[in-house]
């Protein structure tokens, strides 16, 4: 018995640790954040308009990656970049 309270203990300690962690904790939040902000976008607006904006998520995660990072991208990357804004262009104006 005392193996199992201490292996418990010592995962509850684990997570809190992890939870605490700032990278960690700061993911958390902007998770919430953007979740919050996803359905206050799904009651102004009706689905089929607002759902094109998740793959604008692409372009942003590949130029962060980009300036945050200072990793390359090749050239065909780029022009994947422009064909998801030409769509998103276009699915924003029909």
């Amino acid at each position: 018995m005392t193996g199992e309270i201490t292996l418990k203990g010592s995962v509850v300690g684990e997570l809190l640790k992890l939870i605490l962690n700032p990278f960690v904790f700061s993911g958390l939040i902007l998770y919430i954040l953007s979740t919050v902000v996803w359905l206050i976008a799904l009651s102004k607006a009706t689905l089929n308009f607002v759902f094109p904006f998740t793959a604008l998520i692409f372009v942003l995660v590949m130029l962060s990656a980009r300036i945050v990072f200072l990793e390359p991208i090749p050239t065909l990357r780029y022009f994947g970049i422009l064909l998801i804004c030409i769509g998103f262009l276009l699915s924003s104006i029909a």
